[in-house]
């Protein structure tokens, strides 16, 4: 729902969702309705499962994962944790809607974004030159 609410809030902007499963079982367990999980957004970026201490065994992966939604939604994207916010920065929209979803601190990309993007506004001509 929280998808289809945000495209009919902002549906003049591209939709981007970013997205961050949690624990390789549940992952697994869940891959069919992952698949099809995120048809409203324009574009999805899934980046590396957040494990859980209990797990020994990695029985999917993050880019199996962005795979199987590839099947429903040719706009999918693998990035890992470490690119995300060079990913992000070079593709998505300058209007875009980024919506972060997932486990852990995933949320902080999107805060990120967000303070780069303030910096970058409030730089004047002068701070520039300094």
């Amino acid at each position: 729902m929280t998808l289809e609410t945000a495209k009919k809030i902002y549906p003049h902007r591209p939709l981007w969702c970013l997205f961050q499963a949690h624990t390789y079982s549940r992952t697994k367990a869940l891959l069919p309705e992952f698949s099809q999980a995120f048809s409203a957004a324009d574009t999805v970026v899934i980046t590396d499962i957040f494990a859980s201490a209990r797990e020994k065994e990695v029985s999917i992966t993050a880019q199996e994962l962005s795979q199987a939604i590839q099947q429903h939604h040719t706009s999918t994207h693998y990035v890992p944790v470490p690119e995300l916010i060079d990913y992000l920065k070079a593709s998505i929209p300058h209007n875009a809607v980024l919506i972060t979803m997932g486990a852990s601190d995933i949320y902080k990309v999107g805060k990120s974004l967000i303070d780069l993007n303030a910096e970058k506004t409030t730089e004047s001509p002068s701070s520039k030159e300094n």
